[in-house]
């Protein structure tokens, strides 16, 4: 399967802060860390940066996480242009989520 990923994201230390770790079918797995958000729930909006095993770092961007009645929809913009889309939902502590590129 091309261009699908997962990724789960974790409620860290800092409130309105997120620790993600992801895998991606063609651009492999690694690591991430969000700021910005809400101190309470996963939903809101984060300004986060993405690192894969090799070290290699991504833009900065803006990850909108927006609950629905199927869990949580997801949203990634880079320079304001959306990248990605995924949905989601909570499990235990965490948020666990599927997404795609968009083309």
């Amino acid at each position: 399967m091309k261009n699908i990923g997962t990724v789960v994201y974790t409620k860290w230390i800092e409130p309105g802060t997120l620790k993600a770790r992801w895998s991606h079918s063609e651009g492999g797995e690694g690591v991430g860390d969000a700021h910005g958000g809400p101190d309470v729930g996963f939903a809101g909006e984060y300004r986060i940066v993405y690192q894969n095993n090799k070290g290699d770092k991504s833009p900065e961007m803006l990850l909108r996480i927006r609950e629905a009645d199927t869990g949580f929809l997801l949203e990634w913009l880079e320079d304001e242009k959306l990248v990605s889309i995924g949905q989601g939902m909570v499990v235990g502590e965490q948020l666990i989520a599927g997404w795609k590129d968009v083309e």
